[in-house]
């Protein structure tokens, strides 16, 4: 028995929906093609049969210049206070860059190393 989405993934849902509709002239593929993921992924999202990760969340907050949290679902502004993008910190657009089109596992590779630098300070 397929069990009832939460709200927080319906909200992810239709948050989703709505990027696509404002963003990219209603066309998964265009959508798509700027998070740098399958278009099979996209229509998942669209349709509720599967919903983004946490990464990859990240990956769409930083497409569209939104906050990762609103991607997700949780009830949370679009957009920070100053309306731009969440992430600010020099550089980490440049990573989410680098891990799109990676595999979930290269992805935690480089999540694992750059925690370990972290620590090393």
């Amino acid at each position: 028995m397929k069990r009832e989405p939460t709200i927080i993934e319906k909200n992810s849902q239709s948050r989703i929906v709505q990027l696509i509709a404002e963003f990219c002239e209603g066309s998964q593929q265009v959508f798509a093609d700027k998070v740098g993921i399958g278009k099979s992924s996209v229509s998942q999202y669209v349709n509720g049969t599967n919903f983004p990760t946490n990464v990859r969340a990240a990956q769409i907050a930083a497409s569209f210049n939104v906050s990762p949290m609103w991607v997700m679902g949780f009830d949370v502004p679009m957009y920070d206070k100053e309306n731009n993008c969440i992430f600010e910190h020099e550089g980490i657009n440049d990573l989410i860059e680098a891990a799109k089109g990676n595999t979930p596992e290269h992805i935690q590779i480089a999540t694992d190393l750059l925690n370990r630098l972290k620590n090393d300070k």
